[in-house]
Parts: C-alpha cells; sequence; structure tokens
C-alpha cells in the first residue's frame, strides 16, 4: 500500500498478503473458516515465495505494444543481461560518437571539393528539418512495434546514409545522404535514451544520461585526429565510409540482446505476440494513419521550403526577388499552415499531443532546448573552418576546439546528475547556468576574432559546455518528470523535435548571415590580385588554407570570418533573452519524490505533517496513486482547496503491471448466499482498511489528526464502495463510486439498497455519495480499424451489463433517502468505461478537497 501527503511523497504500508511486511497475519483471517489457508487473508491466494510471484508478473494489459515488450525484456532478462545492454549502449555510443566527429569534422572539406562550402548550412537545414519530421513517428515506432525493432530500422538507415555520404559526387546526393544518415543517428541516440530510461528510475536518470554520454570525451580527441589522418593519408569519403562496416558489426549485438530477451519472455508466457488480422490494404491504412505520415510529409516540406531561402537567397540570381525563393517561402507557409489544419481537425493520430502542449513545465523544457540549438547553431556551423583559417589550427586541432562540448560536458553531467540525485531538484541549476551561457556568448563576440587568442576562445567554450550540457539533461528530466512510464517515449520525441526544429532555425540563421556578410567582406579586403579568385576562395576551405599566415590574402580572409562570426555571435545571444522565459515556465519539480518504475518508492517528512488532514483512501492503488495524487497536486493551488491531504492508495505487490485480476475479483465483490471460489471476499478487505491500514496511517502520522475521510473506487473498485455504504455507512464521510459493476451477481447490490432504504437506524452522521459514469459505456462507439465481428461482440457485452442504466435506477432509488447527506450524479460525455476513470477521480479531488459539504441534487 503507498500513502502519499499531498505536497511531500510516498511512503510504503504492508499489504495483508505480503507476509514479509507484516507478521501479524492471524489479525487478518476474518473469513469464516479461519483454518482453510486459500481464504485465510483478504486476497484469498496462497502465501506465494518472491520467485513464484515474480513468474507470474505480466507487462501492463493496457500499455502499448513496444512499451508491453519492453517490460516483458525487463521481466525476463537477467541482471547479467542488462549489465550487458548497459555496457552495449556505452560502446555503441563511443562508436556513435567517434563516427560523429569524423564526418562532422570532414564535412566542410566534402562541400569544398563541390565548390560548394558556402552551402555548409543547407545540408544542416535539410537533414535537421527531416529529422524533426520524424521524431513523432518514431517515438510511435518504439511505442507500436518496439524498441529492438526501431532502433535497428534506425541502425540500417544511419548505415545506409554513410554508405551514399562516401560515394557522394555532388551537394545533392551528399545532401540527401546526409538525410538518411541524420534520421537514423537521431533515432539510433534517440532510441537508447529511451532503452537507458527504460531500466532507470527518475531519480537516478541524471546519471544514467551521464553515463551514455561519457564516450565523449574519449571521442572528442580520439576522432579528430582520426579526421586528420583519414584526410592527409586516404581520402574524406574512406574517413565517413569505413563506419558503414564498423557501426553495424558494435550495434547490432545490443539488438540481438533485446530480441533474445523477448523470444525467452514469449516462450515463458510473460507476453504473448497477437496476430492483428489485418489484410495488407488494412495494414497500409493502419501505418499511414498511426504514424500520421501525411503529417510529417507536410511538416517536412513545409519546414525544408520555408528556411532554405534565408540561406539560399544571396546566391539566387535576383537575391530575394528571385522566383524560385519567393515561391519557396510562400510554398512553405502554405504546408505548415495545412499541417496545423490537417492535425487540428483531420489527423486521426496527431503529431503532436495536446496533453504535452498544455503542460506549461514540457513547454518551458521544449522551449529552452529549442532556444538554445537556435543559438548553439548560429555560430557554430563555421566555427572549425574559422579555427582553421583564422587561428591556423590543423584538422586535429580544430577538432580539439570545437569538441570542447563533449569532454567537457562529460565531467558536468555527473556532477549535476549527481547535486539532482542529492537535492532532488534542477531548476535552481538552470537559473545558475543560463546568465553563464549569455555571458560566454558576450566574451566570445570580443574574442573570436583574427587576432583573439586561442586560450580565451577555449575557456568561452568550456563555460558554453558546462551550461549547453546541463541545459540538455534537466529540459530531459523536466519532461520526464511530468509523464508516467507509458509517455516516455512520446515526450523525450516531442522535447527532440523542439530542439532539432530550433537547431534548423538557427542553421537558416547562420546561412543567411554567412552569404549576407562573408562574401562581401573578402569584397572588402581583398587585394586586388586576389579578387578574380573571390567566388574560389568563398567557396572552398582549401582554397583559404593555401594562403600562407601573413599574406595579404591570407588576412583579408581571416578578416572576413571575423566580419561573419560576429554578427553569427551577436545573434546567437540575442536569442537567448527567450531562454529566461522558458526556465519561468518549468515548474520547480522535487524529482527524488516522484516514481515512474512501479517498485520505486519515496520517503514523506512526517515531521511537516502536523495539521488536521483529509484521508481519501483508493482501492486499485496501482492504477490509480499517480493520478490521484497528481490531480491533488494540480488543485492544491485552488484558493478553495482545504490544505493539505493524505491520499492512501490501497493495492498489490505488482512489478510491471497495474491489475491483479484474480485477487480484486476477490477483494472488491460482496457476499453471495452461496459461496463462489474468488469471489465474495469483500467484507474481510473492509475489515483489514478498518482494522490494519487505518491504523498504519494514523501510526505514520502521529501528530496529524483526521477530520474527514472518504473512499473511492472504479468498477469493482466502486461495487466495493457501494457494499461499505449500504452496510457500515459510518466508516467514511463521503462515498465515491465511479461507473461501479452493479451489474454482478444479478444486481445484488440494488437489494443491499433497498435494506440500507428501509433501515430504522439513527445514524451519528448522513455520509454522502458521488456517482460517476460515462456516457458511452453502455452503447460504445467503433474504434478505428476495429473489425465489425469484434466490435458488435463488444457492444452487445455493454448492451448486456446495462452499465447506464443502473447507475441512473440505484440514483433514483436514493433519491429522496434520509439516511444520506447528498447524492451526486455526473455523466461524462463521450467518455467509456476505462477512459471515465482519470476523469472521475481527478473530479473526486476537487469535491473532496474543495467543496465541501456536497450540494444535494
Amino acid at each position: 500500500m503507498a500513502i502519499q501527503d499531498e505536497s511531500h511523497g510516498t511512503m510504503d504500508v504492508n499489504t495483508p498478503n505480503d507476509t514479509k511486511q507484516l507478521s501479524a497475519t492471524e489479525e487478518k483471517r476474518t473469513l469464516a473458516d479461519p483454518t482453510d489457508e486459500k481464504i485465510a487473508t483478504p486476497r484469498s491466494i496462497e502465501q506465494a515465495s518472491e520467485s513464484e510471484v515474480q513468474k507470474d508478473e505480466k507487462p501492463s494489459e493496457d500499455a502499448q505494444n513496444g512499451v508491453r515488450k519492453m517490460e516483458a525484456v525487463t521481466l525476463a532478462w537477467s541482471k547479467k543481461s542488462l549489465a550487458a545492454v548497459l555496457i552495449l549502449i556505452w560502446l555503441v555510443t563511443l562508436v556513435n560518437n567517434f563516427k560523429a566527429t569524423i564526418v562532422g569534422s570532414l564535412t566542410p572539406f566534402a562541400t569544398s571539393d563541390w565548390k560548394s562550402h558556402s552551402l555548409l548550412t543547407v545540408i544542416d537545414i535539410v537533414a535537421s528539418a527531416m529529422t524533426a519530421a520524424v521524431y513523432i513517428p518514431m517515438a510511435k515506432l518504439l511505442d507500436v512495434w518496439g524498441r529492438a525493432e526501431g532502433f535497428l530500422l534506425m541502425l540500417c538507415l544511419c548505415t545506409l546514409g554513410l554508405i551514399l555520404m562516401a560515394a557522394s559526387t555532388n551537394l545533392p546526393t551528399y545532401c540527401a545522404a546526409q538525410v538518411f544518415y541524420s534520421v537514423g543517428f537521431g533515432g539510433l541516440s534517440y532510441s537508447w535514451n529511451v532503452i537507458a530510461t527504460d531500466v532507470t528510475n527518475l531519480r537516478n536518470r541524471g546519471l544514467a544520461f551521464a553515463f551514455t554520454s561519457s564516450p565523449a570525451v574519449i571521442t572528442a580527441f580520439a576522432g579528430s585526429k582520426a579526421a586528420e589522418g583519414f584526410y592527409n593519408n586516404v581520402s574524406w569519403q574512406w574517413g565517413i565510409g569505413c563506419w558503414a562496416i564498423i557501426f553495424p558489426c558494435v550495434a547490432l549485438p545490443l539488438y540481438y540482446i533485446l530480441n533474445r530477451a523477448l523470444r525467452k519472455a514469449e516462450r515463458e508466457g510473460i507476453i504473448t505476440q497477437e496476430n492483428s488480422g489485418r489484410t495488407l490494404p488494412q495494414q497500409v491504412w493502419y501505418v499511414v494513419k498511426e504514424f500520421d505520415l501525411p503529417g510529417v510529409s507536410l511538416f517536412a516540406c513545409g519546414l525544408v521550403l520555408f528556411l532554405l531561402p534565408f540561406t539560399l537567397a544571396a546566391t539566387a540570381p535576383n537575391g530575394w526577388k528571385t522566383g524560385y525563393i519567393i515561391a519557396m517561402i510562400v510554398v512553405g507557409i502554405v504546408l505548415l499552415v495545412l499541417f496545423v489544419l490537417h492535425q487540428t481537425y483531420v489527423a486521426p493520430t496527431p503529431f503532436l499531443k495536446s496533453r504535452f502542449l498544455l503542460d506549461r513545465t514540457v513547454l518551458g523544457a521544449c522551449l529552452l532546448d529549442a532556444t538554445y540549438q537556435i543559438s548553439y547553431y548560429c555560430y557554430a556551423s563555421y566555427f572549425s573552418s574559422f579555427l582553421m583559417v583564422v587561428n591556423n589550427l590543423t584538422i586535429a586541432e580544430a577538432g580539439y576546439v570545437s569538441n570542447t562540448f563533449s569532454a567537457v560536458s562529460f565531467v558536468f553531467l555527473f556532477i549535476t546528475g549527481y547535486i539532482i540525485r542529492v537535492t532532488g531538484r534542477f531548476k535552481w541549476i538552470l537559473w545558475f547556468c543560463l546568465p553563464m551561457y549569455v555571458f560566454a556568448l558576450g566574451l566570445m563576440i570580443h574574442f573570436r576574432q583574427p587576432n583573439g587568442y586561442i586560450g580565451y576562445i577555449v575557456m568561452c567554450e568550456i563555460l558554453f559546455s558546462v551550461s549547453g550540457a546541463i541545459f540538455i539533461l534537466c529540459v530531459q528530466l523536466a519532461v520526464l518528470a511530468t509523464v508516467d512510464h507509458q509517455y516516455v517515449a512520446s515526450v523525450l520525441a516531442f522535447l527532440f523535435v523542439s530542439g532539432t526544429i530550433g537547431g534548423a532555425i538557427g542553421s537558416a540563421v547562420s546561412g543567411a548571415i554567412w552569404t549576407n556578410t562573408f562574401k562581401k567582406a573578402l569584397g572588402w579586403y581583398l587585394p586586388e590580385s586576389a579578387r578574380p579568385d573571390l567566388q574560389t576562395i568563398y567557396e572552398s576551405l582549401p582554397a583559404q588554407l593555401a594562403y600562407k599566415v601573413g599574406t595579404p590574402e591570407r588576412l583579408a580572409i581571416q578578416q572576413a570570418y571575423g566580419y561573419a562570426q560576429t554578427r553569427m555571435l551577436a545573434a546567437g545571444c540575442s536569442v537567448m533573452v527567450l531562454g529566461f522565459i522558458a526556465v519561468a515556465m518549468i515548474r520547480d519539480i522535487n524529482v527524488k519524490k516522484m516514481s515512474q518504475t512501479k517498485d520505486t518508492v519515496c520517503s514523506v517528512k512526517v515531521e511537516d505533517l502536523i495539521e488536521d488532514l483529509i484521508d481519501l483512501y483508493v482501492v486499485d492503488g496501482n492504477a490509480l496513486f499517480l493520478t490521484a495524487t497528481e490531480a491533488a497536486w494540480r488543485r492544491s493551488g485552488s484558493s478553495h482547496f482545504a490544505g493539505g491531504g493524505i491520499i492512501v492508495a490501497i493495492g498489490y505487490p505488482l512489478t510491471g503491471k497495474l491489475y491483479d485480476a484474480r485477487r480484486r475479483s476477490l477483494d472488491l465483490t460482496p457476499p453471495t448466499q452461496t459461496p463462489v471460489p474468488g469471489y465474495g471476499g469483500a467484507d474481510a478487505f473492509i475489515d483489514f482498511i478498518d482494522k490494519t491500514v487505518r491504523p498504519a496511517v494514523k501510526a505514520r502520522f502521529p501528530q496529524t489528526t483526521s477530520w474527514r475521510e472518504s473512499i473511492y473506487g472504479h468498477s469493482y473498485g466502486g461495487l466495493f464502495v457501494l457494499h461499505i455504504l449500504f452496510t457500515r455507512p459510518q466508516l467514511f464521510e463521503c462515498y465515491i463510486a465511479s461507473s461501479p459493476s452493479i451489474w454482478w451477481n444479478t444486481r445484488c447490490i440494488l437489494h443491499e439498497a433497498k435494506a440500507f432504504l428501509e433501515e430504522n437506524t439513527s445514524d451519528e452522521r448522513l455520509p454522502s455519495l458521488v456517482l460517476f459514469y460515462g456516457s458511452f459505456e453502455q452503447n460504445p462507439p467503433q474504434w478505428d480499424d476495429e473489425p465489425l465481428d469484434h466490435y458488435e461482440g463488444r457492444k452487445k457485452v455493454a448492451a448486456d451489463l446495462r452499465m447506464c442504466d443502473n447507475i441512473l435506477e440505484l440514483c433514483e432509488t436514493l433519491e429522496d433517502c434520509t439516511r444520506l447527506h447528498t447524492v451526486s450524479l455526473k455523466a461524462y460525455e463521450g467518455e467509456e468505461h476505462t477512459s471515465v476513470m482519470s476523469c472521475s477521480i481527478s473530479r473526486s479531488i476537487a469535491i473532496f478537497f474543495e467543496e465541501w459539504p456536497l450540494p444535494r441534487k
């Protein structure tokens, strides 16, 4: 059982079936035959050993297929397999970073081969826009298809991109290859971030991200030196192409371990794979709809067409007046508008989820990430070229400086991760780092000049690296702290989309500044003898480096670099004003008191709870605990909020799933005239709550008093709540039944209701009853792509259960009851039996904590 004070955290309290936690089991043996071990506890199952409990664990039934697969994997694999996965993630990250460093160092020389050095940002814009467009479908792929399968697909795309890049003979081919590479590269990084998230809890996630980022300290230096060796001794083509051989050899073992663990889970019956039953056309339509391919296409094409002209306009025949420049901007805007309309009115599975768009912490984190990426890419694209031309560094030395981030961030990620683990807070770190980043940008404007000392540039890069690494870590923690495990992949994708769009915008700004300043400055500074070669100098990095240091031509090129870089840095500095707004939007969340994994429990500060409190008891606590506490936290800002409270969630010792169908079927159903095995244990469960749970709560919080108590239940839980009301009405002040299973046992609960009405008893206090149901419970709509025969069967079951009719009949029966203070009924339009649960518990929090006493209806 979990207990939570709405502002402090959780504790672990014993469940009656856990003999390791509770020794006085005799207190719970309240059924007719105390000698029968099978019904000796309210859960009426044999005491299981730890291994037996583990064997019965199943993935969450309500989770998507990919999430269920990963939960099955974590249930099936051994500690050795888990260690192997973490080691392989580290190795894959090492090789991936090595490859990325070399590709980044050699790309300026590749574009120079085609006299297109000025179009470096075009590659970034196209690749970033396409990558941003596929992040959300990628998250869907990982959730629906599976982590291992998504990882393998991204590996194939990345490898294909590397092969095409190495074989490119012109810029368009290289640009297309870069799209495949960037999508695969981004997808791989995203995939193992999700996998690392799957196997860590929120408190330790900062350390986990630091661990997966640690190879950067090696590749920052070794990769740059290797790039120089390839360029000077082999070719840039082989410097890129060799990774198409090396990378799959390192990455495939990770896929193998995940896939083998999944096969093991299938053999052990932890998870079963079901055939969808869809025909080929139905499968095609499912993919188009589920992954929102029209939305992806509109977004990617619109973003590319809108951003590219900012780089290309300077080289167009008539500048901004050129026909194709105007057409690209207009068509890009139209496509982006169509994308918004498509998301709002057409898309069956929207590309962007409204739940994320409405959360200020998620929005603030995404805005900060996008702002940082815009700022960074405003000045980063031509930085390595600047170092080689202006500071006369070699390819390796320029790589060392430009990869300062990779080396420094490793150290500070671990430090920051540890600080967050100890303090539980990360917002104060953002407030510290944001001014430091802006200060470093201002210094860099002064130092990134032809006469600037390289040591000062490195100093600024170190400050950039510290701040940037902390930004990236904290924004990931911020978005992850707002969602449960089911939405981890989606919210990370939403964050990655924001950052990648920011990178594309920053590249567009950088390209626009470069094409409108560098060439113009070359015209000012180059001596007359070099003017005929201006275009060659502009488009080729080797041509710039061919002039010896100290010659008039080299000095002129250096002056032109300084002129352009100053303006790029100024743009990057000015945009960071949005960062202050973004940090202000992020809530100051204490991650020490939050959990996304079901076996993680935090502590509560009892000494802080010294006032009168409200207690809300919730059955099916494994499924409803976080929902209830989040609702309480969100409502705590209301001026009508009654103050602190304790949410007591009563559940089962489960791992990897939310419900135990056998146990709740016994605990939550009323006794029957003729005993039915596995049902009818509600009275024993009531005794457990009254005689074991309540004393445990009071013992846990000895300095508090409970002046108002309520109990909430959904479905069978709602039936259980009604049974308590009709048989022991003095236990609670308020009874909240959401979609109660009145149909159970030929509606026997209605007989209890009539007996309750007829009983001539003078109650000391009059309790209140709150009833909820969904309007679609009795006549559900057909799901998208649901086979007709399946829908007809489901519809018939819903009609036979008569959920809506039953609750209306119960409400009418109790309408004039003098033994109840109030009777309240609320129907939620468009909700079904499962979906109404979150609505009803949120409303229950508002009722019990804010609107007491209830008005009579």
